[in-house]
């Protein structure tokens, strides 16, 4: 049996659904392409009209935005980090606005050396390097494709909506101050853990 059958097998008196996170994110860890939209929805609306229909109450979260994650660094960052002025960050690694890079960057930075030149999109395993901004747009918007499908189908079926896309986007704008202390989503800020995806107990 799958995952699925076997959470619907409980018959549960609360089922709590949140998948889908990874058909984006992975674009960011490893390149690939976001799963399409039409067969992210077949599998969510299996998903989700099963657990309604075996379950008495069913929660359904949605997909927040993965790049708000701290796995991910912007220029303007990557320039405070290196203590560089921001044009120079831009024309010597060949960034543009709206780009962003990731961990791998860093290693390829301090290769360098003193000879610094433009980052390459990729390392020599595959492993993204740069995410350019076209990309991330394309991330973004499929996050909000994925997002209307959740929607209608937790309204089709009873279940109540979680909304994490605009938890993280409050976070990421506005952090939240805990004891005394801001925490933020950026890396270290407190709030993802040291891999920058996965959020931490706090």
């Amino acid at each position: 049996p799958t995952e699925l059958e076997e959470a619907a097998a409980l018959k549960p008196t609360t089922a709590i659904l949140w998948v889908g996170s990874n058909d984006v994110l992975f674009s960011l860890l490893f390149g690939t392409d976001p799963t399409d939209v039409r067969t992210f929805y077949t599998f969510h609306s299996l998903a989700t009209t099963t657990l309604a229909h075996a379950s008495k109450n069913l929660v359904v979260a949605n997909i927040p935005d993965v790049t708000l994650t701290a796995y991910l660094t912007s220029v303007p960052k990557l320039a405070d980090i290196l203590n560089l002025p921001l044009p120079t960050v831009y024309a010597v690694f060949g960034l543009h606005p709206g780009d962003m890079v990731t961990p791998y960057a860093f290693t390829a930075i301090q290769a360098m050396g003193s000879s610094l030149k433009h980052l390459p999109n990729s390392d020599s395993q595959g492993r993204p390097i740069v995410i350019r901004a076209a990309r991330l747009w394309q991330i973004r918007a499929t996050v909000v494709a994925y997002n209307i499908a959740i929607a209608i189908e937790a309204a089709a079926n009873g279940a109540t909506l979680v909304d994490i896309y605009s938890l993280i986007n409050d976070l990421a704008a506005h952090g939240a101050v805990v004891g005394g202390r801001t925490l933020t989503t950026d890396f270290m800020g407190g709030l993802f853990s040291l891999d920058g995806v996965h959020p931490t107990n706090t």
